[in-house]
């Protein structure tokens, strides 16, 4: 410890005569961090040295990828031979950028671009985007405008920019609205047990379509 401690040119650790316990000093607390990374990169080390026939694939997306349109594709990677040893990770767009500009994910799926010196974003797919809401609260053959829509009773879910010009386009940004979410899970709770709306990917409203009790627009 006194060896790294002169390497760094910084105390890590606050000593006195008599104590027990350790207690970090400022830069200590800075270096943790470092000395995580530097930890996880040794045991990767110890575990290419153990499994030269297979490597390590870290994959981030945003919750709604990693949940209705991916688990194929993440079931076809695990059963490659030899097999990856695969992680999945699930973080809102902008953290995805970060971890893949730090290295520690390999490759990550957002929702929307963003402009990086240290990342490079290839366009994948796009969808439209639906309404969903409760049978119970919907006319056979109603059709929806936003003009109709309470914007107090949304469960908010941020798609991005777009998504968002578009609501302050018919609502205003001022407007209120009940609950924001980040997980689509929280978002169908709600519209399962009331008189509300959201808007989510057409994948993911065909999916909780099925179910008989969510109608889409």
């Amino acid at each position: 410890l006194r060896s790294l401690e002169s390497k760094l040119n910084a105390r890590l650790f606050v000593r006195k005569k008599g104590v027990r316990t350790a207690e970090l000093t400022p830069p200590g607390e800075r270096f943790v961090y470092i000395a995580e990374k530097w930890h996880r990169l040794w045991k990767e080390a110890q575990r290419y040295c153990a499994e030269t026939d297979r490597f390590d694939l870290t994959i981030a997306s945003v919750d709604s990828l990693n949940s209705y349109v991916f688990p194929d594709f993440f079931r076809a990677l695990a059963g490659l031979d030899p097999p990856f040893n695969l992680a999945i990770r699930t973080h809102a767009s902008h953290e995805i950028y970060n971890r893949v500009a730090n290295r520690d994910i390999d490759i990550g799926f957002a929702l929307q671009e963003m402009k990086t010196e240290a990342t490079s974003a290839v366009p994948l797919f796009d969808e439209r985007m639906c309404l969903v809401r409760n049978v119970t609260f919907c006319s056979r053959d109603e059709q929806v405008h936003p003009h109709n829509l309470a914007p107090q009773k949304e469960i908010l879910l941020h798609w991005g920019h777009e998504y968002l010009s578009w609501r302050d386009r018919w609502f205003g940004q001022a407007s209120s609205r009940l609950v924001c979410v980040d997980t689509l899970s929280l978002v169908f709770q709600f519209i399962l047990a009331g008189d509300y709306w959201a808007v989510v990917p057409e994948s993911v409203a065909r999916t909780h379509s099925e179910i008989g009790s969510i109608r889409f627009y």
